[in-house]
């Protein structure tokens, strides 16, 4: 069957003026090439499984993917994902999302397909158990809860079920109702009302692309957690102008000319550099909520695999499951011993004892934001909301702990610059104030000055991927996020 190129939303529409735009105009000549030292030259398309990542404070980080798409979703698989008549999914997609999902190690998935045509399937069906090696898990009753998918490499994947639509539950042990159009409305609502009804399910309840939100409306509904980045979001034109307020164009620009432009000196996964950002509208909704109600920060994959399916130099689309699944993930921190399961990934979301990477620069290990107080004792860490009287506060120390790059940054005979911040979020009912307590390029130690929110972020300057960067390579040489934790919160 012949597949469309784009995605049906207004995303398609800028897609075909880029084409235009492309085929009108020259690129420019290629600077010459720059010796960038030795390296190695074969690009690992996958992540290493997070097995061999360090322990920190007693846990250890399980690598994830929130919010993508599947066939069930209308959108996805170019928009070919589900047939109506026969009732049957395309299966090649399928297989492209656990290729993706096996070849990048992720330790969970939570899917999060659209109510069409979601909800009308069996709850069973949503876990997509193909493999004789798959298993369904279940709860007490004897229903299925989430499943395990078998993956050729010998690693397995836990696979959850929720949806997106006004909201996305995550994790959800079963359907609302019994009655389709019922729960088909339902999953369209953005209610109060609606939160309670998906939480008597198991939903964790999250705000998905909350740019289109207000700070009121969000904070009305009180969710578990919120998108504080959303890949989608990150290079749908007709997002980024409206709704981020930065230039539309250029994630777009990028990825066109990676395809329609191809550099055989480049490896189409590292061209994520030239895309990948942090919003503004993310971050100070994900303050202003966080601040009435600690909430857990989210990095949405959204993938759909319907953007482009002309192939990159790799042979692979641009927008591929595998791909957006190797450029970053979410990390949960699981006690020290605790495999992946229902119970221990629920318990993590809930604790917020996450942060996001963005592993197209690198799988980070070591990431820790601790509060310690005089005598050296841990008295709280990143999740965390710590209860101290005002005569605790002032012997307190917070502590962020740089992390380090899985396997090392020398891969181009060169160390990148990298830089530490750590933030703190504070104000009562009012506008969130945001404060740089400190920044450098290591550990980072800073009395507590009082109640608020605290986190980090981790900026590089890549220069250690120039190898695999190509002919204008400087085009994808910037400053780029690399690592954003959840908050430890304080209030006295």
């Amino acid at each position: 069957m012949m597949r469309n190129y784009f995605r049906a939303s207004p995303l398609t529409f800028s897609v075909a003026i880029m084409l235009v735009f492309l085929a009108a105009c020259s690129s420019p000549e290629a600077d010459e090439a720059e010796e960038v030292g030795e390296g190695p030259t074969e690009w690992d398309r996958g992540l290493p499984p997070t097995s061999v990542l360090p322990v920190v404070g007693g846990m250890w980080p399980a690598r994830g993917t929130i919010h993508i798409h599947t066939p069930y979703s209308h959108d996805a698989c170019d928009g070919l994902g589900y047939d109506e008549e026969t009732g049957k999914i395309d299966e090649d997609c399928l297989e492209e999302l656990r290729f993706g999902a096996c070849k990048t190690r992720q330790d969970y998935l939570s899917l999060t397909d659209h109510p069409s045509f979601m909800s009308s399937q069996p709850f069973e069906d949503l876990f997509l158990v193909r493999r004789d090696e798959d298993e369904l898990v279940l709860d007490e009753g004897g229903s299925p809860i989430a499943a395990w998918w078998q993956c050729d490499n010998g690693h397995r994947v836990l696979v959850r079920v929720g949806f997106e639509a006004g909201l996305m539950p995550i994790g959800l042990s079963g359907h609302t109702s019994d009655d389709v159009e019922e729960r088909h409305r339902l999953y369209r609502s953005r209610t109060v009302e609606a939160v309670e009804e998906l939480r008597e399910v198991g939903g964790f309840v999250v705000i998905p692309h909350p740019e289109g939100w207000s700070i009121e409306e969000i904070r009305e509904l009180e969710p578990d957690g919120i998108e504080f980045y959303n890949m989608h979001a990150n290079i749908d034109p007709t997002i980024r102008g409206p709704l981020l307020g930065v230039p539309p164009m250029e994630p777009i620009e990028i990825l066109f000319e990676v395809v329609f432009e191809p550099d055989e000196s480049l490896v189409p996964d590292v061209a994520g550099l030239g895309v990948i950002e942090l919003f503004d509208a993310h971050l100070e909704r994900w303050h202003a909520v966080s601040l009435d109600r600690p909430t857990l920060g989210v990095a949405a994959n959204d993938a759909h695999q319907n953007v482009l399916s002309d192939p990159t130099t790799d042979g692979e689309r641009i927008d591929s499951f595998r791909r957006i699944m190797r450029w970053f993930n979410n990390y949960l921190l699981l006690p020290e011993g605790a495999k992946p399961s229902p119970e221990t990934i629920r318990d993590a979301k809930r604790a917020r004892r996450s942060y996001m990477a963005f592993d197209v620069v690198c799988t980070p290990a070591g990431v820790d934001l601790l509060l310690e107080d005089a005598d050296g004792d841990i008295v709280g860490r990143m999740g965390d909301l710590v209860s101290l009287s005002g005569a605790d506060a002032g012997d307190l120390t917070i502590h962020a702990s740089m992390p380090v790059c899985h396997g090392g940054w020398a891969r181009a005979g060169r160390k990148p610059d990298v830089n530490m911040t750590l933030v703190r979020v504070h104000g009562d009912g009012g506008e969130p104030v945001v404060e740089v307590l400190a920044s450098g390029d290591g550990d980072l130690a800073v009395s507590l000055p009082g109640p608020g929110m605290y986190y980090y972020r981790v900026d590089v300057m890549p220069t250690h991927l120039l190898n695999w960067l190509g002919q204008n390579r400087y085009e994808y040489l910037r400053e780029v996020p690399w690592v954003l934790t959840n908050a430890l919160h304080v209030e006295l």
